[in-house]
């Protein structure tokens, strides 16, 4: 109609009650293997890492990350007392962990992941040692049920 006004509002519209649930808010999850990626999830005078993958494991959104415990020293030289460490995280539809648990390699230094098939990551050090580890089959403390 011609001429006619339209009126503007400032305040929202509610949408309409069709007796469902929004859908769920899903945070994006990148998944993939970064083997160059020094991204962590926790300080680096904790643990400092070097690579990590990112997928489903059992259904489950997750996240493990290879390097070794502790800070670097300034010259790029490890503590002879620094050994290798894979951390697995687990996460919820929102980002939010649910579970963790860390691989202590006593017998290793700075961790590299080196590849991945499904979930399986093969790990080495400096040394040329390797270890495959299947993330399916890590038991990720409180991630039970999610």
């Amino acid at each position: 109609m011609p001429g006619a006004e339209t009126e503007v509002s400032d305040t929202p519209s509610k949408p309409p009650d069709t007796g469902y649930l929004p859908a769920p808010r899903f945070e994006p999850f990148e998944t993939g293997f970064f083997p160059d990626d020094g991204e962590a999830p926790i300080s680096a005078s904790v643990f400092a890492s070097t690579s990590r993958w990112a997928g489903l494991v059992n259904g489950v959104r997750t996240i493990a990350y290879a390097g070794e415990n502790g800070y670097r020293g300034l010259n790029g030289e490890p503590d002879p007392n620094q050994h290798g460490e894979v951390w697995v995280l687990q996460f919820d539809r929102v980002m939010n962990v649910i579970g963790s648990r860390f691989l202590d390699l006593d017998d290793m230094g700075l961790l590299h992941m080196d590849s991945v098939d499904g979930t399986v990551i093969t790990v080495s050090d400096g040394t040329g040692r390797t270890v495959l580890i299947d993330l399916s089959a890590i038991d990720v403390p409180s991630a039970k049920g999610h």
